[in-house]
């Protein structure tokens, strides 16, 4: 199966309306009717190294809704992992406890594995993966760490993951920018002005 094959409830009113339970006729009361969750399309774990919570750093006005996604489609979150190895049996981890005691050995049976990681171009394992004749692909900081931005990472991700099976090694998945927001970027570029 694609890894990418249905269309996003985000993308289609009705489907978003009825998973959430909104009632856009406004007939029952508070305009609520009991939300209509869909399965998820695959199992998928979203792993941080970082102890504590996933998405602590999330916008306070919008994170909620991002995480109460996550645990409709049933998204495994770990944090406090180290990540060991992949090999055909799948993704080996090490689960670190949030207090003390040793960590938890697992193996995630994954046919796909996206990583985002790292504030710094680390790109030494580019080279190795293309003599070995592995697609890869440089998102989020690989691609380009000049600023902490864990929004076009995970953008850059999702556009990956959307395409993965028929992408070209090397592509950039960059979300397109519009005039205006090009246009101001540049300026702050040119300028060495801070426009706000």
């Amino acid at each position: 199966m694609p890894l990418h094959s249905h269309a996003a409830t985000s993308l289609d009113t009705t489907a978003f309306m009825k998973e959430w339970g909104v009632d856009m006729s406004n007939t029952t009361r508070g305009g609520l009717l009991e939300p209509v969750d869909s399965l998820p399309a695959r199992e998928v774990f979203l792993l941080q190294r970082k102890k504590g919570a996933l998405g602590t750093g999330l916008g306070k006005t919008t994170g909620w809704i991002h995480r109460a996604t996550l645990r409709k489609k049933a998204v495994k979150m770990l944090s406090g992992v180290e990540y060991v190895k992949v090999d055909d049996a799948g993704l080996h981890i090490k689960v670190h406890p949030k207090k003390s005691g040793p960590a938890i050995e697992q193996i995630l049976d994954v046919d796909h594995v996206v990583v985002c990681a790292g504030q710094e171009s680390v790109t030494g394992i580019m080279e190795p993966l293309k003599s070995a004749g592995v697609p890869a692909f440089e998102i989020g900081g690989a691609e380009h760490a000049g600023e902490l931005d864990a929004k076009r990472a995970i953008d850059q991700g999702t556009r990956l993951a959307a395409v993965i099976e028929t992408a070209e090694a090397g592509a950039v998945f960059n979300q397109p920018i519009p005039f205006a927001a090009d246009f101001v970027r540049n300026a702050r570029k040119w300028s060495g002005r801070n426009y706000s």
